[in-house]
């Protein structure tokens, strides 16, 4: 009977509850349907002001069969722990953006309680991101979940989730692999622009076989991602080396910078169906240092980007490919790479 949206959530729990009671609670449990269900357009909106400046640490919206709306959540700064339930289907542009608490999501507050830590997406009835930018900035995320009908991820939609290290298809893959950011265990098949840039606690990635585009900006600015291949057995076994040769990997978006500015792999490996290298890919990469078409081939020839023995037979024209790799020393260009586009080696000092 009392629909709530930004404007005016003080109003409605002004008119149920007393003062004191409102000051001492922990935990706003929302039931029922109602339509466009928005606490937030901004930080400064009505009722998210006014959620801030409670003791409200848990969204409780298990029973909730309403419409989850763009921003429903987005700046609500204390809450750490949200009950989604079983008929919110799709997380929408913003929702969580800016919930820099939030810890823990699952069906119910019970569930929340078992599995503290975990964004567990796969416990609830979510099946898609049916928008951009859905947890960006959400800094206290360690781990998430996806369920099988999650075939995709938006834009952005864990940019700079700075604690964020762990990913998988349910908790038990989570719990198998910490750490690891396990595709393979999950049904994606497509990766958003941007989806975790940004993310400063990454360091290894399994992206299994049946992701065959790297989306532009997919890992900038995660310094500290060091191993990717297929499985999480084979990132955890051959740290520093991004191994794409083992992966569904075909195409680098045209957008670039996918590892821009990343800073602990020294190695990479590119697969067959991989013949051009986007703007600003490596660029950035300090420590990079040796490529080549597989970990074999990388191993007996250290100290070399080889592309002579991969299948890149262009750089983009945007150039800056291999920008500020200030360990690269030797390069084998080939024959098949007939211009250089602008600044592709500019700030090598070591070559």
């Amino acid at each position: 009977d009392n629909p709530i949206n930004w404007a005016n959530l003080e109003t409605v729990l002004k008119s149920l509850f007393s003062e004191e009671d409102i000051a001492s609670a922990t935990t706003l449990k929302i039931v029922g349907g109602q339509n466009r269900f928005q606490l937030s357009g901004s930080s400064t909106t009505p009722s998210m002001t006014y959620l801030n400046s409670l003791n409200i640490t848990t969204i409780d919206l298990s029973t909730f069969t309403g419409e989850f709306y763009a921003y429903a959540l987005a700046n609500a700064k204390n809450i750490t722990t949200v009950a989604l339930g079983t008929n919110i289907t799709a997380i929408p542009a913003s929702a969580f953006a800016g919930c820099t608490s939030l810890t823990t999501v699952s069906d119910t507050l019970g569930n929340a309680a078992v599995n503290p830590g975990i964004v567990d997406l796969a416990s609830t009835g979510v099946t898609q991101f049916s928008g951009m930018q859905s947890f960006r900035g959400c800094s206290s995320i360690t781990a998430v979940t996806v369920g099988p009908d999650v075939s995709s991820l938006n834009y952005d939609v864990f940019g700079a989730c700075s604690s964020l290290t762990t990913f998988g298809g349910s908790v038990a893959d989570v719990r198998a692999y910490p750490g690891v950011l396990d595709f393979s265990s999950t049904n994606l098949t497509a990766l958003g622009q941007s989806a975790f840039s940004q993310c400063s606690s990454i360091t290894t990635v399994a992206l299994g076989k049946n992701i065959e585009v790297l989306p532009g900006n997919l890992f900038t600015d995660s310094k500290a991602l060091s191993s990717v291949s297929d499985t999480p057995e084979h990132a955890l076994a051959n740290s520093k080396v991004i191994d794409l040769e083992k992966t569904g990997v075909t195409t680098l978006d045209a957008a670039g910078r996918q590892f821009a500015n990343n800073e602990a792999f020294t190695t990479v490996t590119l697969g067959p169906g991989i013949k051009q290298l986007p703007g600003n890919v490596f660029a950035g990469c300090k420590a990079l240092r040796t490529l080549s078409d597989s970990l074999i081939n990388a191993t007996a020839n250290p100290n070399v980007i080889d592309l002579e023995k991969t299948a890149v037979a262009s750089l983009d024209e945007s150039g800056w490919q291999f920008a500020n790799c200030w360990n690269i020393t030797t390069v084998a260009l080939g024959t098949d790479i007939t211009v250089l586009p602008p600044y592709v080696f500019t700030g090598c000092l070591s070559m």
